[in-house]
């Protein structure tokens, strides 16, 4: 089950989704970057976006910092968060193993 933190959601033509976990050092330079993206992608093709932080449980004020900053914050629950969590641990295993 996902929760969102905006009651509303406006129709876009593109979403950039950055996943959150305790994020609160790099959301700002990730959001930026998005936020140039979506810029560039308005003036050259004429489409709309938005930011999306998809947020897994973080403790340390990264919703309200993504917020502050115009993102859109989607809280992930903890079953699908957890889940989240074993899949991106497997997958750092097989890269050690490399």
């Amino acid at each position: 089950m996902v929760q969102q933190t905006q009651s509303s959601v406006l129709a876009c033509d593109v979403s950039i989704v950055l996943p959150c976990l305790d994020e609160a050092l790099s959301l700002p330079h990730c959001i930026a970057n998005a936020r140039q993206t979506l810029a560039e992608i308005s003036r050259r093709y004429g489409l709309t976006g938005e930011i999306v932080v998809a947020d897994n449980g973080s403790r340390d004020g990264s919703q309200s910092l993504a917020q502050q900053l115009g993102a859109r914050v989607v809280v992930l629950e903890h079953e699908l968060a957890d889940a989240v969590r074993a899949r991106d641990a497997e997958l750092e295993r097989r890269r050690q193993l490399e």
